[in-house]
């Protein structure tokens, strides 16, 4: 019924035979639990600068990129890390999206079903991460229990990160992500290559004024992303990463926007009333879904794909029938829109 961009690719043999792992056991790493609460932490061991290409979006670039050491092992992490009272907030007055031309945290009528209880929803994880870009911090992961109505809709592992930097990143990624045990173990091979994050709609061009479709955050913005789980969040230990980065090259956040006012739940999900609030047609290809609490923490995340060419002409209020299901109760949602001039 759902589909996702970031669904996991098919396991092929050979395409990642070997993990970064292995030479990083000798690093003597200071590594400070401060790196999850939204803090900036310098304590974290550089490792090593590479160019940093992944073959999708604008032209690879030679750049390098300096990275660091992430966490080597979910006993890394105390209660005191995993407790929902250390991680940033998704609300009006938060750091989430702010510089972004494509979001808004929209309240309205109470979505759910409510045949589970929110608290049952979430869980938050350990993680590794064998490296990742200086300024991309990784805050933490969630495990959120998906609907279980298709094959779609299955667990997910919902990751939050922030960019440190004193600029615009765009195609930011968490790459090689698997499953660990309580143990520490690895469950499964790859769940995900990649997962981007979510986030606004840039430009690598600067005499242009049209957003490209470039998942990008501001200067120290927060955003998600998330990866399908093989198995039940239930038996997860931890989550491994195996990089965190971005495409280093100059983005921009151009003025033009396209952004969510808001919505109506249906018998098939929400009615979504989307503006076109700049002066050039937009195209929309979907929207991302993310279902809060009343603290502003996950409870869950979807996605929603046009099945048809939507542009909005400049000025133009449009209403999207978009089907999403979610078992706990939640009246705040964050809209993230997929957008291209």
């Amino acid at each position: 019924m759902k589909s996702d961009i970031d669904t996991r690719n098919e396991k092929t043999a050979g395409k990642h035979c070997s993990r970064t792992r292995h030479d990083l056991h000798t690093i003597d790493i200071a590594f400070s639990m401060q790196h999850r609460t939204g803090r900036s932490d310098t304590r974290y061991q550089r490792i090593e600068s590479e160019s940093n290409s992944s073959g999708t979006g604008p032209e690879e670039n030679p750049t390098p990129v300096a990275y660091s050491a992430g966490p080597q092992s979910i006993f890394d992490f105390t209660d005191a890390d995993l407790a929902e009272t250390s991680f940033s907030k998704d609300t009006p007055d938060g750091l989430f999206y702010t510089r972004s031309n494509n979001t808004a945290l929209v309240s309205g009528p109470v979505l759910g079903t409510g045949t589970m209880l929110n608290s049952e929803l979430r869980r938050i994880i350990p993680y590794t991460l064998t490296k990742h870009a200086e300024d991309l911090e990784m805050v933490g992961i969630y495990l959120l229990r998906g609907n279980r109505t298709s094959i779609l809709d299955s667990d997910l592992a919902v990751g939050i990160v922030r960019n440190n930097s004193a600029s615009t990143h765009c195609h930011i990624r968490a790459t090689g992500i698997s499953l660990l045990n309580v143990q520490g173990e690895h469950l499964s091979d790859y769940i995900a290559d990649s997962a981007f994050v979510r986030g606004a709609s840039g430009t690598s061009s600067p005499w242009r004024d049209i957003p490209e479709s470039s998942p990008c955050l501001g200067v120290g913005d927060f955003g998600y992303f998330r990866a399908n789980l093989d198995n039940s969040a239930q038996v997860i230990g931890g989550i491994a990463i195996e990089q965190l980065d971005y495409f280093d090259r100059e983005f921009v956040i151009p003025t033009p926007t396209m952004i969510p006012l808001t919505f109506e739940v249906t018998e098939n999900g929400l009615q979504v009333r989307v503006v076109n609030q700049s002066t050039v047609p937009l195209e929309m290809p979907g929207i991302n879904i993310v279902f809060l609490d009343e603290g502003g923490l996950p409870l869950g995340m979807d996605r929603w794909n046009s099945p048809w060419q939507t542009t909005l002409e400049a000025g133009e209020e449009r209403v999207f029938d978009v089907e999403a299901e979610f078992r706990g109760s939640t009246s705040t949602i964050r809209f993230v829109l997929d957008l291209k001039g």
